[in-house]
C-alpha cells in the first residue's frame, strides 16, 4: 500500500520518466531525419561520381572538336537509360554539353525523379563544370553544387 507522502514522490517519478522518453523520442527521430539526410546526399554523391566518365568524354569532344557535344551519340557514348547505377535512371549529356544526371530506381523519394546538371564552361583555357539543380533542395547538394 502507497502513502499519501509517497504519491507526489510518485507523481515526480513519472513526469520525470515521461519526459525523458519525450527526450528519447525526439533524439531518436533527429537522428533518423540526420540519417536520412546523409543517406540522400550520399545518393547524390554517388551519381555525381559515376557521371564522371561522361564528364571526361565532354571534355576530349571539346578538345578534339572544339564544341561541346549535344548528346549521347555525338559524344559517343551509350544512350542515356544506358547509364545507369544504384540511383540514377540515365545520364543524358544535352545542349551545350551539359550532363543531365536524373535519380530514381533505388534513390531515396526526396530525390527521385529529379535531376542535377553539371554544365561545361571555359575558363583560362580549361573546361570546368557547374553543378547546380534545378529541383533538389540545396541542403542535400554537395557545396560544390549549391
Amino acid at each position: 500500500m502507497t502513502s499519501i507522502r509517497s504519491r507526489p514522490v510518485m507523481a515526480t517519478l513519472l513526469i520525470s520518466l515521461v519526459a525523458c522518453a519525450t527526450n528519447i523520442i525526439a533524439i531518436s527521430q533527429s537522428d533518423a531525419q540526420i540519417h536520412n539526410e546523409s543517406e540522400i546526399r550520399n545518393q547524390i554523391i554517388d551519381g555525381l561520381r559515376n557521371a564522371q566518365g561522361v564528364q571526361v568524354v565532354v571534355v576530349e569532344v571539346f578538345r578534339e572538336s572544339g564544341a561541346f557535344p549535344d548528346n549521347n551519340d555525338v559524344a559517343g557514348l551509350p544512350p542515356p537509360e544506358e547509364l545507369v547505377s544504384e540511383y540514377v535512371d540515365y545520364v543524358e549529356i544535352n545542349d551545350g554539353g551539359a550532363i543531365a544526371i536524373f535519380f530514381g530506381r533505388n534513390a531515396d523519394e526526396t530525390i527521385k525523379e529529379k535531376m542535377i546538371v553539371l554544365a561545361p564552361f571555359i575558363t583560362e583555357g580549361q573546361v570546368k563544370f557547374r553543378c547546380f539543380s534545378p529541383d533538389i533542395s540545396k541542403s542535400y547538394l554537395p557545396s560544390a553544387c549549391r
